[in-house]
């Protein structure tokens, strides 16, 4: 039986899309808490769960004695028109999936898709600004949002955006991260994976193979999401009763190797890296100090781009849905459209461990 809070997204995706694409229409009676059980296999309270957040997003109703009914939703009167704003794309390989996704979704769901201002560049913001000045004048009625990262103004960009996005009153939706770091919540509804628990699965990774201490590495630029992966990766430390140490989190240049060799000095063996990119640069400098992975060091990254699995040791990692983020992402938009007024809200996907051979203790492989 898959792990019930995989299970507990996928049954409030499914039926959030059958809702809104209208396979699902208003008056029509949702199968039994039983019958849904058995169709995902989890228990009863799984089940009512996902049904509750469609009864608190407006999408069906819960009537004693007789069931749950999907509620009538007035669709749009025309095709809606949804704004990208992702600095991201063209960096990595994780958004790409996720906007592809959001654009399949277009002509069964009814909205059209303009791309803008996708790449940072070296303006100072100038581009995605631009971008949003262009979406506004276009009236568009939502936007997909990256938060930029990986930039030394990246707080002032990403205010400078919202502050535009907010007098604008457009729906937004934020992917993968809030444009503030935890533990502030900024006021978008945002669709991500739950970092802190795939922090904890990484690090309870590396700990049950016996590791006492687990490095964390992550870069100076990064995304707020870093934050909560070092949250989960504390987390998974306490829980197993291992005293952190604050010299095992590292924020270095994964290619400096002065950095990289006092990091391993300092004792560092069982290392987590807070993306795949980090993991991908840090494992060709230990080789040049003559470190080998897995054999001393064990290594594991975050997010499964491609070269998590074509780098000389194949990459332990966490996988993004890409695919089941942008199904969210619009879903939420959607939501969002139908109901503006409600509070902000968190949709939160479960990533997977990828076990490779970067992280087996040798004793443990075969």
């Amino acid at each position: 039986m898959e792990d019930s809070k995989k299970k507990y997204s996928t049954i409030s995706l499914e039926l959030r899309a059958q809702i809104v694409n209208g396979n699902l229409s208003p008056g029509t009676k949702i199968p039994t808490e039983r019958n849904l059980a058995e169709r995902y296999g989890v228990s009863r309270p799984t089940v009512i769960r996902a049904l509750n957040d469609l009864v608190n997003e407006g999408l069906i109703e819960r009537r004693v004695g007789a069931g749950s009914f999907v509620t009538k939703i007035d669709p749009p009167k025309e095709a809606l028109n949804f704004g990208l704003l992702v600095p991201g794309l063209g960096r990595g390989e994780i958004f790409e999936p996720i906007c592809a996704r959001i654009a399949e979704r277009a002509p069964t769901d009814g909205f059209t898709l303009s791309w803008g201002g996708t790449t940072r560049g070296t303006d100072g913001g100038s581009t995605i600004l631009h971008a949003v000045e262009s979406y506004v004048k276009q009236r568009v009625d939502g936007i997909f949002f990256q938060p930029v990262e990986f930039d030394p103004e990246l707080e002032r960009i990403n205010h400078d955006v919202i502050d535009l996005l907010q007098a604008s009153q457009i729906p937004v939706v934020l992917l993968d991260a809030d444009y503030k770091a935890f533990p502030e919540r900024g006021d978008f509804d945002i669709v991500g994976i739950n970092n802190v628990r795939a922090a904890w699965v990484a690090t309870e990774h590396l700990i049950k193979q016996g590791a006492q201490r687990v490095d964390f590495v992550s870069t100076p630029l990064i995304a707020t999401t870093a934050v909560s992966r070092l949250g989960g990766y504390r987390l998974a430390l306490t829980s197993n009763c291992i005293v952190l140490d604050a010299e095992w989190e590292h924020s270095i240049n994964p290619e400096d190797i002065a950095q990289v060799q006092q990091m391993i000095a300092s004792g560092a063996r069982d290392i987590m890296c807070v993306t795949d990119e980090i993991a991908a640069l840090l494992i060709p400098i230990l080789e040049r100090l003559e470190y080998r992975v897995p054999d001393d060091i064990r290594i594991v990254g975050f997010d499964d781009v491609k070269y998590a699995r074509l780098v000389r040791v194949p990459l332990t990692t966490m996988k993004q849905p890409c695919a089941a983020i942008g199904d969210a992402a619009v879903d939420a938009m959607l939501s969002r459209i139908a109901k503006p007024n409600r509070a902000p809200r968190e949709f939160l996907l479960e990533a997977e461990l990828m076990v490779r051979h970067s992280s087996i203790r040798p004793w443990m492989e075969g």
